[in-house]
């Protein structure tokens, strides 16, 4: 029979081979990058995969973003920017100056695990497809971070069809939709984070979600609204944190924990 002394050292031995495979079989998911939150913060993006350099302007060709999107290998592929100017799809915080601004179009987000940073989108009143961005149906693990989008004629940005699912809005800007129809955003997701933005000057849908769907709402102010967050058709109670909403032409600050709704356009907070 072994020993007191060796049966004591085997039992620690077996505690860290336990432990070990422990670690072994759990894998820490990985932020976007430092500062991701929410339900959208570990979208792999282009993680693993080769980087391209958009050196032009150009609608097509080498070095020009529409090559860099039309060929993106099955490993996945992360976009830099060495110009900066006005293009009509899609840009990063690399771009020195000024950075990028796309304008007079909408852009659509059909895929998975996308990562979107420092653009400005400005959809303009003759600009095509009503909105800033659009999320397709399907569309899982999105994280849109410093953006700020503006002058859409539909919503400055929206999701619809099948509800995509885990998506963050973050230190973003949703502001001055167009004309009297003049949206926020549908928000269609399940698991979606708002947090850290400013939504100003829409007329509605500050956002407008589906009832019985998860939306985390967090450190945002809405200013100058109409109509405040709603939920569903007949605008449903919606759940909200620890958020603000200055009310459209009084301007007078409404606060308040958990349980607002929108009746007519009266928030209850």
């Amino acid at each position: 029979m072994p020993s007191l002394f060796l049966r004591r050292q085997l039992r620690r031995v077996s505690a860290l081979v336990v432990g070990m495979l422990g670690l072994l079989f759990h894998v820490e998911a990985i932020p976007a990058f430092p500062g991701a939150e929410g339900f959208g913060a570990d979208a792999a993006g282009g993680r693993g995969g080769d980087v391209y350099i958009v050196t032009n302007l150009n609608s097509t060709g080498a070095g020009s973003l529409y090559n860099g999107l039309t060929t993106i290998p099955a490993s996945g592929r992360t976009i830099v920017f060495a110009v900066s100017g006005h293009i009509l799809t899609i840009a990063g915080q690399t771009a020195p100056g000024d950075g990028i601004l796309l304008k007079d179009g909408t852009l659509r987000i059909s895929g998975d695990d996308i990562v979107i940073r420092h653009l400005r989108f400005r959809h303009g009143k003759n600009g095509s497809g009503g909105d800033c961005i659009d999320l397709d149906s399907g569309c899982q693990n999105a994280i849109l971070d410093h953006l700020s989008l503006s002058f859409s004629t539909d919503e400055n940005i929206s999701s619809f069809g099948s509800p995509p699912d885990d998506l963050t809005m973050q230190w973003s800007l949703n502001a001055w939709g167009l004309q009297s129809h003049s949206c926020g955003g549908l928000w269609d997701q399940n698991r979606a984070t708002c947090h850290h933005s400013v939504w100003a000057h829409n007329h509605t849908r500050n956002p407008k979600a589906r009832p019985n769907v998860l939306l985390e709402w967090t450190n945002n102010v809405t200013f100058d609204w109409k109509r405040p967050c709603e939920a569903g058709f007949l605008r449903a109670p919606l759940n909200v944190a620890a958020g603000r909403a200055y009310r459209h032409e009084a301007y007078q600050v409404f606060e308040g924990d958990h349980g607002s709704w929108a009746n007519g356009g009266v928030p209850i907070l």
